[in-house]
């Protein structure tokens, strides 16, 4: 609904501009050079919408996650050139939304925001989004100042007292310790944790693998310990793709278990192979396939090494 309104606007503003057109050349207007270059660009330009057939919003948070995303409003990053290379595959275009992550949740569970590009799966979320695989794998791990022995499961860190640093709707609060003690500022990036920790406002952080080794390979000097096997296992990396978005249907799950709850593997619904969302799910496999999806994860977390040298590019695929 919202792409037809706007093509309805585009075909209107093109009309209105070939009856200009016309009305002035019906009075004796004699155009030179100039006007005709003019009235070609005119013409062109509200059509520019006319060659997408859909527009998919992604949704993010407004603090950086490099090299997936820059700090609002700069969205450029893995994120931005994954997703607009397979939303182009199936004629749509890419738009992005940066807010609070609450608020981006809150939009995407009315179909306001599309999809949410990096979203650990949990049965509540599930309930508003259905989750799609991007291509890469991905886990959580842990993060403290050096003295901290191996942390091999999160009960460890509530038993020993220790405060926890946790953004405000964060994948880690699904399956804390319910007895563990947590900080959360209002904003918390990767950045953020490291300081607090050095700073000893808090003692643990965890987060995605490829981002804190991201950051820590640029921040040698940055004394602190990784915990590898703290949180979970190595798992796809999904995005969270919204249930009531126009650009998704589904059927009942012929294969869905009801006696057993619902996960990746069991879902009551599964895509209509027409909707957008599932022929989007379908180019970040073939990109997968092609090995795209990996080149792209190597173009941006192995370069650049040092931050503003340039990255090499990958061609169009």
């Amino acid at each position: 609904m919202r792409h037809h309104r706007k093509v309805f606007s585009s075909l209107l503003v093109l009309l209105r501009q070939v009856n200009v057109i016309i009305r002035a050349l019906s009075s004796g207007f004699q155009p030179n050079l100039k006007c005709i270059h003019l009235a070609f660009i005119l013409l062109l330009v509200p059509t520019s919408t006319l060659a997408y057939q859909c527009e998919l919003t992604m949704g993010y948070r407004t603090s950086e996650r490099k090299p997936f995303i820059h700090q609002a409003p700069d969205n450029s990053g893995f994120y931005f050139d994954l997703y607009q290379r397979a939303a182009k595959r199936i004629g749509c275009k890419l738009n992005v939304l940066r807010a609070p992550k609450k608020r981006i949740l809150r939009e995407l569970a009315f179909g306001r925001v599309d999809f949410y590009p990096g979203l650990s799966f949990s049965v509540p979320r599930s309930e508003f989004t259905y989750f799609i695989p991007n291509g890469l794998s991905t886990r959580f791990i842990g993060l403290s100042r050096p003295e901290l022995n191996e942390i091999t499961d999160m009960n460890q860190i509530a038993k020993l007292g220790l405060i926890m640093l946790v953004a405000p709707g964060s994948d880690t609060l699904d399956g804390l310790p319910k007895n563990l003690n947590t900080r959360q500022p209002p904003e918390l990036d990767v950045k953020d944790a490291i300081s607090l920790l050095e700073e000893k406002k808090g003692d643990f952080y965890a987060y995605e693998e490829s981002t804190l080794n991201y950051y820590l390979t640029r921040m040698p000097a940055k004394k602190l310990k990784l915990h590898i096997n703290c949180c979970e296992e190595i798992q796809p990396m999904l995005l969270g793709f919204s249930k009531k978005s126009p650009h998704i249907s589904f059927s009942p799950n012929p294969e869905f278990d009801p006696t057993k709850p619902e996960s990746l593997s069991n879902r009551r619904l599964v895509l209509k192979p027409h909707s957008k969302a599932a022929q989007f799910a379908t180019a970040l496999k073939q990109m997968k396939k092609a090995g795209i999806t990996q080149r792209l994860h190597q173009l941006y977390f192995d370069f650049p090494k040092i931050e503003g040298e340039p990255k090499p590019e990958l061609a169009s695929y």
